[in-house]
This record gives C-alpha cells, sequence and structure tokens, in this order.
C-alpha cells in the first residue's frame, strides 16, 4: 500500500471500517455510519462543518468539494472507539481502515 510516494504496511489491528465496494461513496458511508460522538476533530469549527456539509450531507455526482472535503477529514480527523478509547486515524487504499495512532506505519 502507499501513502503519498511511501510504502506502508497496515499494522494487523487496523480495522476495516468501509469496505471500498461503496465506491465513491466511502466518505459518506464513513459520515452516516460513526457516531459524531467519537468523531475527534483537529481544526477550526467552519473546516469541520465544510467537511460535514460536503461529505456526510453531500452528494460526490452533486457536490464539487466533496474529494478535497474527504482529504481534509483524513488529515484532521480521529476516531474514538467507544469501548477503550484509544484513537484512530483514517487511512483508504479503496477500502477505509481505521489505524491506531500509537501504532505508526512501518515501512
Amino acid at each position: 500500500m502507499t501513502k503519498g510516494n511511501v510504502m506502508y504496511e497496515l499494522p494487523e489491528n487496523a480495522v476495516l471500517f468501509v469496505d471500498s465496494a461503496h465506491g465513491v461513496y466511502v466518505p459518506s458511508v464513513f459520515f452516516h455510519n460513526v457516531g459524531r460522538e467519537y468523531l475527534v476533530w483537529d481544526c477550526d469549527n467552519e473546516t469541520r462543518a465544510w467537511i460535514l456539509q460536503s461529505c456526510a450531507n453531500g452528494d460526490p455526482n452533486v457536490c464539487e468539494d466533496y474529494w478535497e472535503a474527504w482529504a481534509r477529514a483524513e488529515e484532521v480527523l480521529k476516531v474514538k472507539h467507544p469501548e477503550n478509547g484509544k484513537l484512530y486515524t483514517l487511512y483508504q487504499d479503496g477500502d477505509l481502515w481505521l489505524v491506531p495512532v500509537e501504532k505508526s506505519y512501518e515501512t
């Protein structure tokens, strides 16, 4: 798998959250399936509102900001596990994975 121009291997404890079978709707499916109370944002309220409007409520066929907003979400968003409180980052390679923050990618 690649992230940017660097090859990465997902850790064994990465969690498959949205299957690539959802195609262009992976971002929308993500926002519809994760509870908002588990989202941890590292951005201002305006950026958060833009991401939610563009991805969660948007349609990639209609919303011109859909992919730009999703790329920003991957940078600023973490997901808090509802049971153990651990934080996960987002990683998409077709499928959308939740990758534990405390485990970095290995080259």
